[in-house]
C-alpha cells in the first residue's frame, strides 16, 4: 500500500519533528496558538509533503540532508513568506541542495509544499537530461520565479495533487503504483524551474539578515540562558547600534527580545519533554534565564497560549497518522 501520514500541529516542536531536519529549529515571534498540519506521502524516491499553518515564526534548518528539495509557497494574500532574505510568491519555486538550510520567516496563514529526492533517483528518472537549466541548479540554492499565470497554473496543480493524497482512499493504492505518483507529483516543480528564471541566493555578507544568521550561529553553540546582548555584541565584535539595526530590520524586533524569545522557547521545550518527572516550572524557569517567575509565566501564557503549568502537567499529545508505519519512520526514509 501506499504510505501516508497526516501529523497535526499543537505546538511549535510539532512541525519540527515533522521536519525531522538537521538542526531545524522554530523560534516563535508573535503571540498567539499555533495550529496546523502537514500530510506526508512516500511515493517510492519521492517524499512529497504539503501542509498549513498559523503563526509568525522563524525557522531555520535542512529540511532532507541526504538529497535535494524543492518547495513552494501556496499561500494567499493574507501571508507572507521571506525566504534566504527575499519575498517568497506563491508558485516559487526553492531549490535547496541537502547541505543547504531552509532559512527564513513565515507571516499569517501558510501553506506549503515539499518534495524531497536523492539525486541518483533523478538521474534514474533523466531529470537533469531533460531539463535545460545550468547544472549549479542542483547544487545551490536557488528560487525561480515565472510569470503570474504559469505560477497559479502550478499552484493549481499541487493542490490537485495534494487533494488527492489527503483522500482516504490513496492509500489503497498498490506499492507499485508509488513511483508513478512521484513522478506526477515531481513534475509541475520541475516545469516551475524550466519555465522559470532562476536568482541564485549567495547571501551577501554584511546585510541585516546575514549579521542575524551570524548571531544565530553564535548563540547555538553557548548556553544562552547567560547571554545577553552586549556579550552577543563582544562574540559578533560588532557594535550595538549595528546588531539593533540588523534585527529590525530582519525580525522587526530588537536583539534582547529575540533573545528572550529563543529562550522561551527552549524552556518550553523543556516543558513539553518533560524527560526528568522531578523538574518543576521554577526549575524550567530559573534553568533557562527567568528569574521573575510572575513574569514567566504571564510571557509563557500569552505566546503559548497555557500556563507553564499546564504544559508541564498535561500528557504528551499523539500525533494524527494513517500510515502503514509510524509517521516518524516515514518521514525518515
Amino acid at each position: 500500500m501506499v504510505q501516508v501520514a497526516r501529523i497535526e500541529f499543537q505546538d511549535f516542536e510539532d512541525m519540527e519533528h515533522c521536519f525531522n531536519g538537521a538542526d531545524f529549529q522554530i523560534v516563535p515571534l508573535s503571540p498567539g496558538p499555533f495550529r496546523g498540519y502537514s500530510t506526508i506521502a512516500n511515493l517510492g524516491d519521492v517524499i512529497f509533503s504539503t501542509g498549513e499553518f498559523c503563526g509568525d515564526i522563524r525557522s531555520r534548518g535542512v529540511i532532507h540532508s541526504e538529497g535535494i528539495t524543492f518547495a513552494v509557497q501556496l499561500n494567499g494574500p493574507c501571508s507572507r513568506v521571506i525566504q534566504w532574505d527575499a519575498d517568497a510568491l506563491p508558485g516559487d519555486i526553492f531549490v535547496m541542495p541537502g547541505d543547504v538550510e531552509q532559512d527564513g520567516r513565515a507571516q499569517g496563514q501558510n501553506r506549503y509544499a515539499t518534495i524531497s529526492v536523492s539525486v541518483e533517483a533523478l538521474e534514474r528518472m533523466g531529470v537533469f537530461e531533460t531539463l535545460s537549466v545550468p547544472h549549479h541548479t542542483w547544487t545551490r540554492r536557488q528560487q525561480f520565479s515565472s510569470s503570474q499565470t504559469q505560477r497559479v497554473a502550478l499552484v493549481r496543480s499541487v493542490l490537485g495533487f495534494a487533494a488527492s493524497v489527503a483522500h482516504p482512499r490513496f492509500t489503497e493504492h498498490k506499492k507499485e503504483h508509488a513511483e508513478s505518483f512521484g513522478r506526477s507529483a515531481l513534475i509541475p516543480f520541475l516545469a516551475g524551474i524550466e519555465l522559470g528564471h532562476g536568482h541564485d541566493h549567495g547571501w551577501t555578507t554584511g546585510t541585516g539578515p546575514a549579521l542575524v544568521r551570524k548571531a544565530e550561529d553564535w548563540l547555538d553553540g553557548r548556553y544562552i540562558q547567560s547571554v545577553d546582548v552586549l556579550n552577543l555584541c563582544q562574540g559578533l565584535n560588532v557594535k550595538l547600534r549595528t546588531l539593533q539595526r540588523a534585527f529590525h530590520e530582519t525580525l522587526d524586533m530588537g536583539p534582547s527580545r529575540y533573545l528572550a524569545l529563543r529562550r522561551l522557547a527552549h524552556a518550553r521545550a523543556a516543558l513539553v519533554e518533560k524527560s526528568d518527572g522531578r523538574r518543576t516550572v521554577t526549575s524550567i524557569a530559573l534553568d533557562h534565564g527567568f528569574t521573575e517567575l510572575g513574569r514567566f509565566s504571564g510571557f509563557y501564557r500569552r505566546y503559548y497560549g497555557e500556563t507553564p503549568r499546564q504544559t508541564l502537567a498535561r500528557p504528551k499529545q499523539t500525533q494524527t497518522q494513517t500510515t502503514e508505519n509510524s509517521s516518524s519512520s516515514l518521514i525518515q526514509q
